[in-house]
């Protein structure tokens, strides 16, 4: 048997390498939380600067995107000396819908009335863009009802293939286009068209268009898909 001596020895060093483990494996512990902790940090600075992520996504969750510089630079607003301006072109007078014609009443120095005075050649021309008033041209189709005067029976005038639906093929693009290729959800689609267009319709009717506009494009679609892997890469 050992001495006591070298008992008390081997069970020192027993503590030890144990608590040696123990530390070790708080260690480990404590860097898999530090690394979590910098993972979701690292998320939440995240915006639409750094990532993927749509603007409308920076919101109190993420780090919010730097406005403008940190430091000014000491220059005036505006356009910095020796800039080349950019403004608008003027579109052809021929594509002008409408001239108003303004002139001063007085002269702005010596405050002389200008009635009767020709003007200049050169008047300054400024052109503001705006949308038309935009009206749905809508077409009402009276099926008449003719008496046979053979047998006496009443036959009805059938509507034309095309005329089918509710909706006319552009207004049923319209709304395949925004939907579709603008992303726009559906019943925002349908508010846009009642509020901007003045066309009121339903979630159903729109829903009736969009399966519309699905079928019209389900051929050719079919056959881009069918002809595609045979055509030719450059």
């Amino acid at each position: 048997m050992p001495p006591p001596e070298q008992r008390k020895l081997e069970r020192e060093n027993e503590r030890l390498r144990e608590e040696n483990r123990r530390l070790q494996q708080e260690l480990i512990d404590s860097r898999k939380q530090v690394a979590d902790l910098e993972r979701q940090l690292g998320l939440r600075r995240q915006n639409s600067t750094t990532s993927s992520k749509p603007p409308s996504s920076d919101g109190l969750a993420g780090q919010q995107r730097e406005r403008g510089r940190k430091k000014k630079s000491g220059r005036k607003p505006g356009g910095q000396p020796g800039h080349r301006g950019h403004c608008r072109e003027l579109v052809p007078a021929a594509r002008v819908n409408e001239v108003v014609k303004l002139r001063p009443e007085n002269c702005r120095y010596c405050l002389e009335g200008l009635k009767g005075v020709t003007p200049e050649n050169n008047p300054r021309r400024h052109q503001v863009t705006e949308l038309p008033r935009i009206e749905a041209h809508i077409t009402e189709y009276q099926c008449e009802r003719v008496a046979c005067p053979a047998c006496g029976k009443i036959t009805q005038a059938s509507l034309p293939e095309e005329v089918q639906g509710q909706f006319g093929p552009e207004l049923t693009a319209l709304m395949a286009y925004l939907t579709v290729v603008c992303r726009l959800p559906r019943r925002v689609s349908v508010e846009l068209l009642g509020e901007v267009l003045g066309i009121p319709l339903s979630l159903g009717s729109g829903q009736n268009a969009w399966e519309e506009a699905s079928e019209a494009v389900a051929e050719p679609y079919s056959e881009l898909e069918r002809e595609l892997p045979n055509q030719a890469c450059d």
